[in-house]
C-alpha cells in the first residue's frame, strides 16, 4: 500500500510539474471586461488597458456586452448607441463576447479559452452585475492553468451596495470570485487596504497600479497642443468652470452650483472689473434619479452664465468641452477614483478636486492639482480661487499608458508567468 500511495504521488508530481512547464512558455494575456453597449470609465479603461498590453505581449479579450436588462440600467436610453471612436487593436484576439443571460455565448467563450488557454486573465471587477460571467470565465481558464488577477475599480457600486438584491448577490459571489485571484490590482492604497480587510488577500498580493490620464478623448497633435499653449489668454476672458461626468448623489454637483452662486454673486457686487466673471459648464448624464442639482441650476439667478448638458456625450462632445474649460472642478463626497480626473489631467488643465478615497493619491504629482475638504461650499469656492493663478497654463502628468503595462509585466512575472513576447 505505502508502495501504491508513493508511486501514486509521484504520478501527480510529474502531471503537476508537466502542467507547470506548458503554462510557463505560454504568454498570452486574456482580459475581461465591459465592451461599448453599456459605455462607461471603466470601458474606456479596459480598452486603454488592452491597447497597451498588446504592445508587449500576445492579447486576448472577452467583452462584456450586456450587462443587466436593459430597463434596469439608470443610462437605458444610449445603450449600444455609437457614442465613442474606441476600438481594439486589430491584433487582438475577441474570445468572446457574453451577455448577462449567457445563452450560447458562455459555452462558445469557455470553449475557446479552454482550447487555448491563456497564460494570464485580468478580471475588471466594478460592478456586481457580472460577477457571476467573470467567475464562470475565470474557473474555466484556472481548469488549464491560468493565472488570475482581479483589478478592482470599485468594491462596489453605491447603487447596488444599497439595494437588498444586490448586495445579497454581491455577498454570495464577491468572496468566490476574489479567492481566485493569484494577485489583486488597485488603483490606491486606501482601496488596498479595503481589499485586505473584506475579503483575507494579503497585502503583499494586493499591488497598487495608478491610472493614467485618459487620453483618449483629445485628438490633438503635439503642434496641436503647442500652438494652443503659444495662445495668449485674454486675462479680462471669464473663466470657465466644468464639471463633467455622471450626476449621482456622492458627486457633489449640488455643492459646486451653490459655490457658483456665491463667485457669480462676488464678481456681480464687485463692479470695479477686479474680480473675474465665471461660467460654469455642467456634462453628464443623471444616475439615481438625483435631480437636485438640475433643480439647483433650474432656479439660479446666474442660470444664464450656466450650460447645462444633461446626457451621455460623444467622444468629439467631450472633446470640445474639455478644450473649452479653463479649470475642472470635481467636488465628490466620496470617491475609489475618478475617469473625469485622469481626463482633465490628459487635457493639461487645473483642477479642483475633494480630498477623499484615492484622489489626492491620483493627482499626485500633477502640479495642476488643489484639493480642498469634502462637503464644504466655502472650502470650494476658496479651492477654485485659489486654483485660477493656474489658468491658461499647460501642466503635465506623469504617467501613461506605457508604465501601467510594465507594471503589469513586473506583476505577471511575480506570478510565474511566461517572458513577454
Amino acid at each position: 500500500m505505502a508502495t501504491t500511495m508513493s508511486t501514486l504521488r509521484a504520478v501527480r508530481r510529474r502531471w503537476a510539474g508537466a502542467r507547470e512547464r506548458r503554462r510557463s512558455t505560454r504568454t498570452e494575456v486574456c482580459v475581461i471586461g465591459p465592451g461599448k453597449a453599456f459605455l462607461s470609465g471603466v470601458t474606456y479603461h479596459t480598452y486603454g488597458l488592452v491597447t497597451a498590453l498588446a504592445e508587449h505581449r500576445p492579447t486576448q479579450v472577452v467583452v462584456l456586452r450586456n450587462l443587466v436588462p436593459q430597463r434596469l440600467y439608470p443610462g437605458r436610453d444610449r445603450v449600444g448607441a455609437d457614442l465613442t471612436h474606441l476600438r481594439l487593436p486589430p491584433d487582438v484576439a475577441r474570445v468572446g463576447t457574453v451577455d448577462w443571460w449567457w445563452g450560447a455565448a458562455l459555452p462558445h467563450a469557455v470553449a475557446r479559452l479552454v482550447a487555448r488557454p491563456p497564460a494570464v486573465v485580468v478580471v475588471q471587477w466594478w460592478s456586481a452585475a457580472v460577477w457571476h460571467t467573470e467567475l464562470a470565465l475565470v474557473l474555466a481558464a484556472r481548469a488549464r492553468g491560468a493565472r488570475v488577477v482581479i483589478e478592482v475599480h470599485e468594491l462596489m457600486d453605491t447603487a447596488e451596495e444599497r439595494h437588498p438584491l444586490a448586495g445579497l448577490w454581491s455577498r454570495t459571489l464577491a468572496p468566490l470570485l476574489m479567492a481566485q485571484a493569484d494577485r489583486v490590482v488597485v488603483h490606491n492604497v486606501g482601496d488596498q487596504a479595503e481589499v485586505v480587510r473584506r475579503y483575507g488577500v494579503r497585502r503583499s498580493h494586493v499591488a497598487v497600479v495608478a491610472e493614467p490620464p485618459f487620453d483618449h478623448y483629445d485628438l490633438r497633435t503635439a503642434d496641436d497642443v503647442a500652438a494652443d499653449g503659444a495662445t495668449a489668454r485674454d486675462d479680462d476672458a471669464p473663466i470657465e468652470l466644468l464639471f463633467f461626468g455622471t450626476i449621482r448623489p456622492y458627486k457633489g454637483l449640488e455643492d459646486l452650483v451653490a459655490a457658483f452662486e456665491v463667485l457669480a454673486s462676488s464678481s456681480d457686487d464687485d463692479g470695479d472689473g477686479d474680480g473675474p466673471e465665471h461660467r460654469l459648464t455642467v456634462v453628464g448624464e443623471t444616475w439615481e434619479d438625483w435631480s437636485g442639482p438640475a433643480a439647483a441650476i433650474r432656479r439660479s439667478p446666474h442660470r444664464d452664465r450656466i450650460r447645462f448638458v444633461n446626457r451621455y456625450v460623444t467622444d468629439e462632445e467631450v472633446d470640445q468641452a474639455f478644450r473649452a474649460a479653463d479649470l475642472v472642478v470635481l467636488p465628490y463626497r466620496r470617491s475609489s477614483t475618478s475617469g473625469p480626473l485622469m481626463v482633465a489631467m490628459s487635457y493639461g488643465l487645473p483642477v479642483v478636486i475633494t480630498s477623499v478615497g484615492g484622489l489626492p493619491e491620483a493627482a499626485d504629482g500633477y502640479d495642476g492639482a488643489v484639493l480642498v475638504e469634502p462637503g464644504s461650499v466655502d472650502r470650494l469656492v476658496d479651492g477654485i480661487r485659489k486654483a485660477e493663478p493656474l489658468v491658461g497654463v499647460h501642466h503635465r502628468a506623469g504617467r501613461s499608458w506605457a508604465d501601467v503595462a510594465e507594471e503589469h509585466e513586473a506583476l505577471y512575472r511575480a506570478i510565474g508567468v511566461g517572458c513577454r513576447a
